[in-house]
């Protein structure tokens, strides 16, 4: 529908049909790449999609805040994605694949939902519903349905989910992002099966989170599935959450990371030797980082089949 969305555009009501394709170095099913900000609702997109770069069955990308000094939540104004669907099969390359927007900046997925397969190939990171997800993004009240596959050189990944694939906040340099807002996923569900060959946090809702975020009121019920021995930090619902030692500038909420009212029914199935693996979280925290974080799990369920050596008992994690 349009190639590059830009300054407050609005597409509204508009339908890609059944027997469509997009080939690109980048490509979305409405619209190639939204910048600064803008909105897309109410749309859906049957096309198959190919791209080497970022991939998104609604937009490949969504970034660049037009507040990237906000110090308040009332300065901050996000792009927005609400009420798409995406029916297409999504094959990737070497970058962000998702099943709504392949890479978010500050942007809140609303009401989406993905039905299309997704292969990721070599891409850095994968999701159902955002693949790679910078802040401030948001995914709330979603759905994914479609299988999450990788295959050949996937070991290459870092971060893929049924819901998000890598939550993280970077600091370009160029204050391209602010770091007020927190990456959050609410009243979301994964319905889809992540299998990969390799890769590092791998998860049925969320593959890798960095520092800080709020994930509440969410499923998984895919299997969570590795084929080969090179893979680590593997999770039913979370693969692993980690620090940098870098994410000074996120402000009050640095190093915080909330999980609230989760489940997990779905299996975690690996090779024995397979390092950091549970039935709902991988890997709690990397040992190595200087910067540790502060993980609290609150009415959360793991109850999938998993042969995890992290567990949960009493709301805490606890190791076999």
């Amino acid at each position: 529908v349009g190639g590059i969305s830009i300054n407050g555009s609005v597409i509204s009501g508009c339908i890609v049909e059944e027997g469509s394709s997009i080939t690109a170095a980048e490509a979305g099913g409405i619209v190639g790449r939204m910048m600064k900000s803008g909105i897309i609702e109410n749309s859906v997109n049957y096309a198959d999609i190919t791209a080497n770069g970022k991939v998104g069955g609604i937009v490949s990308a969504a970034y660049y805040d037009q507040h990237p000094n906000a110090t308040s939540e009332e300065t901050y104004t996000p792009f927005k994605v609400e009420n798409c669907i995406n029916y297409g099969t999504l094959q990737g390359g070497t970058g962000n694949l998702g099943g709504i927007v392949g890479l978010a900046g500050p942007v809140d997925v609303i009401s989406c939902t993905n039905n299309g397969d997704i292969n990721g190939g070599n891409a850095v990171s994968v999701g159902g519903i955002i693949g790679e997800m910078r802040a401030g993004a948001s995914i709330s009240d979603s759905i994914n349905y479609g299988d999450i596959t990788l295959s050949g050189r996937s070991e290459n990944a870092y971060g893929v989910g049924g819901l998000a694939g890598w939550i993280r906040y970077l600091n370009d340099g160029n204050n391209t992002y602010n770091y007020y807002r927190i990456c959050s996923v609410s009243g979301s569900e994964n319905h889809g099966n992540v299998t990969t060959d390799g890769g590092t946090g791998i998860g049925g809702a969320v593959g890798m989170i960095y520092n800080a975020a709020t994930i509440s009121d969410s499923v998984n019920t895919g299997v969570v599935k590795l084929t080969e021995e090179n893979g680590l930090m593997i999770g039913g619902f979370i693969g692993s959450l980690q620090s940098e030692k870098d994410a000074n500038d996120l402000i009050s909420v640095r190093n915080t990371i909330l999980v609230t009212s989760c489940s997990s029914t779905g299996s975690v199935e690996c090779p024995e030797n397979t390092t950091n693996h549970g039935t709902f979280v991988g890997h709690p925290n990397a040992p190595t980082n200087e910067m540790p974080i502060t993980v609290t799990f609150t009415d959360c369920t793991p109850s999938g089949e998993g042969s995890g050596i992290i567990n949960f008992e009493n709301g805490v994690i606890v190791t076999e």
